[in-house]
């Protein structure tokens, strides 16, 4: 091995210890050039490309390919050793790219596209890890993969059902429960904030239909088979919620157009308002 090569490989472990990993990536691609067979290179890369992920440009599909490379080059007497390094990373960074778009899902109001990409993760970990077995020659490395894929399943489902629970109190739904909600909390009071004269418009009704559809979706993609009774607890706690948004929803998400008017003692039109209210009293049972 040139010197030139090796100086370049403790430059990128030095430039990944200092959290320079944009630095490491590019050190470590031009030891790929000139080295393409060196398995290190490809497991630091990894590393390297992991920490570089973002909910703007994820970069999970280069980690895995970066991590398959690293295990069809290293040594047959070290092949045991990198399938098991490599299945760790695979589930670390699969780990922090849900956990960065929990982060997403529960920064503001829920969007569909954090929806998506957290149900997209999902799936990706699992075709990644069933893809993965396939490499690996060892039963010590598959055994890992099954491991570290219930772990992730039970990890991030608890993760899920915190994050919509947490995310529940930025949505509409929510806001104008809190707000417009009767002193009994028996339910939706006409949608009007009688200390201002506010009325929500159309809008705010179709953004609560909408918010609250995504959360419950999210919650009915990750309610699949449980790992273990705890776990299970854990998907029972996710189908409540589910289902509590849905029953909140139903029960009070009608709504009407109405028309208000203003007249003189002639009968003549001061004023014509037009707004939407709750149609409460057709559904008296809301929460």
């Amino acid at each position: 091995m040139e010197q030139a090569v090796v100086n370049l490989i403790k430059m990128a472990g030095h430039a990944y210890d200092g959290k320079n990993y944009r630095d490491c990536e590019n050190y470590c691609n031009q030891v790929i050039a000139q080295e393409f067979d060196f398995a290190y290179a490809w497991k630091l890369k990894a590393m390297a490309v992991n920490m570089l992920s973002t909910p703007q440009n994820p970069r999970l599909s280069e980690v895995y390919t970066c991590l398959l490379n690293y295990v069809n080059m290293s040594a047959a007497n070290k092949r045991e050793e990198a399938e098991k390094k490599a299945v760790q990373i695979l589930a670390d960074s699969y780990t922090g790219e849900m956990e960065m778009h929990l982060a997403q899902l529960t920064a503001g109001r829920p969007t569909d596209l954090a929806k998506t990409r957290l149900v997209d993760i999902w799936n990706d970990m699992m075709g990644k890890m069933n893809s993965f077995s396939k490499i690996c020659t060892f039963s010590s490395s598959r055994q890992l993969i099954e491991q570290s894929w219930k772990s992730f399943k039970k990890k991030e489902r608890k993760s899920i059902y915190e994050a919509c629970n947490k995310s529940l109190v930025n949505t509409v739904e929510y806001n104008y429960y809190r707000e417009y909600a009767s002193s009994h909390g028996s339910g939706w009071m006409k949608g009007r904030d009688y200390r201002t004269g506010y009325r929500p418009d159309k809008s705010t009704f179709d953004l609560f239909i909408e918010e609250t559809a995504i959360l419950q979706n999210t919650l009915w993609a990750f309610a699949i088979e449980p790992v273990d009774e705890e776990d299970a607890r854990v998907l029972v706690d996710i189908c409540t919620l589910a289902l509590t948004i849905q029953r909140r929803r139903d029960s009070a998400c009608s709504f009407k157009r109405m028309v208000e008017t203003t007249t003189n003692g002639y009968g003549a039109v001061l004023k014509r308002e037009e707004y939407w209210e709750f149609d409460y009293y057709m559904k008296p049972n809301a929460d």
